[in-house]
């Protein structure tokens, strides 16, 4: 091979690997219907394909170690060229899309699940995003995934936030210790799988506490109650109760006394005192930086300071 198709070579893989660095997904936040109850952004959903006539999509879940496909789904996504085996049995390679077309191969775990017969073919959980730096843009429907190392855009805009909260790593799983009313309380889950809610907090877990954390709920009052039959089989119906006053957004790492918190009757994920859910970050974005451990939240304002440039911004 000659000099200048070497390096004719050598920059075309160097494009390549700058190219597969940085992705941009365009999710949709979509309501859910469970026991005849509507509950508002109750999923970030992930497209496999850009602009296709039957889309089906993967759900973006930070509360799963895992990532999974459903076992209905697979037949149909072989088919299609969408999912092939890995090398592991009950493990397939999903391809997703990004909107530069780039192919993003997600490993996920095949998961016995009756048809539904919705688009949802599975989720994204944070075995696919580690070692990775990842923005959840809920102000412009925009997933961004970024090697730690990259020296992209979007490392530049992480770069430019300083307030940090440091994970909390369970079972590989991530959450963080948050101020509640002036007390600290956690960990809590960052769970975009739970995105109908804000702060959720497990009842359990909060009343084992009661001396650190006795002045918690002081002053509030329940204002809103919602059992979800169908949401836990296992344990009875999931009770969650809203606990006033009626603001519905808490900061990452700080809430004070104007924001209202969900408390379920039961703990749902082992080893954590609850879940930070997609409803507070609907106004802004979610930073989490799987590679340095540690999440932040960015208001509107800063998202568009920080990262306006042609390929975040649009």
């Amino acid at each position: 091979m000659t000099l200048p198709r070497i390096f004719a070579c050598i920059l075309l893989v160097a494009f390549a690997n700058a190219a597969m660095a940085e992705r941009t997904f365009v999710f949709r936040l979509v309501d859910a219907l469970i026991d005849g109850r509507k509950l508002a952004n109750a999923a970030v959903l992930i497209p496999l394909r850009q602009n296709t006539e039957e889309p089906m999509f993967l759900q973006l879940d930070t509360g799963a170690d895992k990532s999974i496909v459903y076992r209905p789904s697979v037949l149909k996504l072989e088919r299609l060229g969408l999912a092939r085996p890995a090398s592991l049995a009950g493990e397939w390679l999903v391809d997703v899309q990004d909107s530069s077309g780039q192919v993003w191969s997600i490993r996920a775990q095949e998961l016995d699940r009756g048809d539904s017969g919705d688009s949802i073919v599975g989720s994204i959980g944070v075995s696919a995003l580690l070692q990775s730096s990842v923005m959840v843009d809920f102000v412009r429907r925009r997933l961004r995934i970024a090697q730690a190392l990259a020296q992209e855009d979007l490392t530049s805009c992480f770069d430019k936030h300083r307030d940090w909260v440091p994970f909390v790593q369970l079972n590989d799983r991530f959450g963080i210790t948050v101020t509640i009313d002036g007390a600290e309380f956690g960990p809590i889950l960052l769970d975009t799988g739970t995105s109908a809610f804000g702060l959720v907090l497990f009842e359990g877990a909060v009343f084992r506490e009661t001396g650190a954390n006795g002045d918690l709920f002081r002053g509030r009052r329940v204002t809103e109650e919602i059992r979800l039959s169908s949401a836990n089989t296992l344990s009875g119906p999931l009770v969650i109760r809203k606990l006033g006053p009626s603001a519905e957004v808490c900061a990452l790492k700080q809430c004070d006394a104007s924001a209202a918190i969900w408390l379920v009757d039961r703990v749902v994920v082992q080893g954590f005192k609850g879940t930070f859910g997609n409803q507070a970050f609907l106004s802004g974005a979610l930073l989490l930086d799987f590679f340095g451990k540690r999440a932040a939240y960015l208001p509107k304002r800063e998202t568009i300071a920080f990262c306006s440039d042609h390929r975040i911004g649009q």
